[in-house]
């Protein structure tokens, strides 16, 4: 609508910039920062299938410890999780990978429940993946 009416806004025109000079300002220049396109879209940077997986244990992980410091109790694993595991899932049926990293995206849940139950001993039941995966898949 904005440019129908030939509208331009100077602030939000400069915010893209404005946000990317603050993050260079305060932790300088760096490899991970997220590269654009054309319209300030993010460029999609596809990593190994391996390092996916091991970057979603880790932040797993990292949620849940703040949630056990915060509450003292897991109950569920977030929504993000589940939604992350069917794209690598996925990932892995239509692209061309090894059987390696086939067999790991298909045992992410099991693997996950391992690590969580050393993480977090007497914290975590069991079932605890397999009963969320369950019950989010009926809501997605």
């Amino acid at each position: 609508m904005a440019k129908e009416l030939k509208y331009e806004d100077a602030y939000l025109n400069f915010l893209p910039n404005g946000v990317r000079m603050q993050v260079l300002t305060e932790l300088g220049p760096s490899v991970h920062f997220p590269k654009t396109v054309s319209d300030y879209f993010l460029e999609e940077e596809k990593a190994p299938i391996a390092e996916e997986i091991k970057r979603l244990q880790d932040e797993i992980l990292f949620y849940l410890e703040n949630k056990w410091k915060s509450s003292q109790r897991i109950k569920e694993l977030p929504v993000f999780f589940h939604l992350t595991v069917k794209t690598i899932q996925q990932r892995a049926e239509e692209e061309d990978v090894t059987e390696e990293e086939k067999l790991m995206a298909q045992t992410i849940n099991r693997k996950m429940q391992k690590i969580l139950e050393d993480a977090f001993p007497r914290k975590v039941y069991g079932g605890l993946v397999e009963d969320c995966v369950y019950a989010h898949n009926l809501d997605i």
